[in-house]
């Protein structure tokens, strides 16, 4: 307990005291703060039989991948070891923000009447013809197609059936 001047008054401070702690040669073995020795081991056990691999693609570009077989929740894992590129100066794209020099069109000219859009015609034949073909209903535009109408035959027929060795006696 240390009594530190303040002004008119004393006030007292309960702090702990600076020892300045050095690390021993001892520190290695202690389990890291938070981790138990249980998972000092696996950790431990999991390092060493951990294998690597980089491999070296085209222009440059490197992959590492890690097989864990101790650990089956990350069996295989691949990363890019290499630190992402430097972003390219603000300067490089100064030009791309800039109007162009001389206008890309010139200005249509403004007229009182706007001229009406030009019609255009359709030609759907094919679709309407594979439509007949197909017995489904025609797209919109067909006209004049009229689809083959089925008869209709006696409901008692189309419901039962019978062998074909029995039709005829």
């Amino acid at each position: 307990m240390q009594l530190k001047p303040r002004g008119d008054t004393e006030v007292m401070s309960h702090g702990t005291p600076n020892i300045g702690y050095r690390p021993t040669r001892f520190e290695q073995d202690w389990a890291p703060e938070g981790e138990s020795s249980i998972d000092t081991a696996l950790r431990h056990a999991v390092e060493k039989t951990t294998v690597k691999h980089t491999f070296h693609l085209p222009r440059g570009v490197r992959v590492e991948c890690a097989v864990m077989p101790l650990l089956p929740m990350s069996l295989l894992g691949c990363r890019n070891p290499d630190p992402p590129p430097k972003p390219v100066d603000a300067k490089v794209y100064e030009r791309m923000h800039l109007a162009p020099a001389n206008p890309l069109a010139p200005p249509a000219p403004i007229s009182s009447a706007a001229a009406p859009a030009p019609m255009i015609k359709v030609d759907n034949s094919a679709e309407c013809a594979a439509a007949r073909v197909a017995g489904s209903p025609p797209p919109p535009g067909c006209e004049g197609i009229l689809l083959p109408v089925k008869p209709a035959g006696p409901a008692s027929s189309a419901s039962s059936w019978v062998p074909a060795s029995d039709q005829f006696h």
